[in-house]
């Protein structure tokens, strides 16, 4: 008579978890360290320890919104931990936010002068120092006319077009020649419903010398809005012939999407996809796009 083996039951508990995320995590194996340090945290929400390595894991996969998330949870708690900061840093410089960046930095160094992290902390901050000194407007007329251009921005965000042409005009009559914000402002008397002005503002934003993506994207919106289809078609070729990359090809996914063209929004985010595998957002974007334009729900699902 044979008996029955015994069953010896192996909980994985969240140390353990963690353990082999971090095994894999150096192995390289991103995709299980990954599964295995959310289950960790999920089990285990109150260790600060496995939130920390579960954002630092996220930000080196290039997913900066989904850890400066966490991150920020982390700081919202009585006494989060000052490294916090650090990682907000570095997911602000990957999403090309310099002075978010900076200002980070900053509050790592106020909040723990004597921290762990002051060395690359300090480093960090001379060397985005020296890089904004050799990126700030020569003219100190350019400066103004460029903060100006940032309030302007920040109008029409909050959704008062009129404010926004005012600033506009501003940074135009300091610093006429700059077609990115003369497109920026052709934007905001669309939004006022100047239509003329709004295209003729266009057109010499469209001419500017050397192409810009970011000024094309932008034109390419306003003559979309404006019905004149044939010279916002224009500007998508000339943008692709540009051949955008990083924060330049994600306005671009935009501009496509606003403009109803999805499969090609779809296809550009497939390509930024490739470089970026683990991009929550571009693959909702991409998931968006192709059901936009007629995709199986099976082949949506994949994203």
């Amino acid at each position: 008579m044979t008996k029955d083996p015994k069953v010896v039951s192996f909980e994985r508990t969240p140390a353990y978890l963690h353990h082999r995320a971090m095994l894999n995590r150096r192995e390289n194996n991103t995709i299980d360290a990954l599964e295995l340090m959310r289950h960790a945290v999920e089990r285990s929400p109150e260790n600060r320890e496995y939130r920390l390595d579960l954002a630092e894991l996220l930000y080196e996969m290039g997913c900066h919104e989904q850890s400066n998330k966490l991150l920020l949870d982390l700081l919202a708690e009585d006494d989060g931990p000052s490294e916090c900061y650090y990682g907000l840093a570095l997911n602000q410089l990957g999403m090309s936010d310099v002075s978010g960046a900076m200002k980070s930095l900053k509050l790592y160094q106020k909040r723990d002068p004597n921290g762990p992290l002051l060395g690359e902390v300090a480093r960090l901050a001379a060397e985005l120092t020296l890089y904004e000194s050799m990126n700030r407007p020569v003219s100190r007329r350019l400066y103004r006319a460029t903060r100006i251009a940032d309030r302007a921005c920040e109008a029409m965000r909050e959704d008062m077009p009129e404010k926004a042409c005012r600033l506009f005009e501003k940074t135009l009559e300091l610093a006429s020649e700059q077609y990115e914000m003369r497109a920026l402002y052709a934007m905001s008397l669309c939004m006022v419903g100047k239509v003329g002005e709004a295209k003729r503002n266009a057109d010499l934003a469209a001419k500017g010398f050397p192409p810009s993506v970011r000024a094309l994207c932008v034109c390419a919106q306003v003559y979309g809005i404006l019905g004149e289809d044939e010279l916002a078609f224009e500007m998508i070729r000339r943008i692709e012939d540009e051949h955008p990359y990083e924060t330049e090809r994600r306005l671009f996914i935009y501009t496509l999407g606003e403009m109803g063209l999805d499969e090609r929004a779809a296809d550009c985010a497939r390509l930024a996809l490739q470089e970026t595998p683990y991009d929550r957002e571009l693959l909702h974007v991409r998931a968006i796009a192709m059901k936009r334009a007629g995709a199986d729900d099976r082949a949506v699902a994949g994203f």
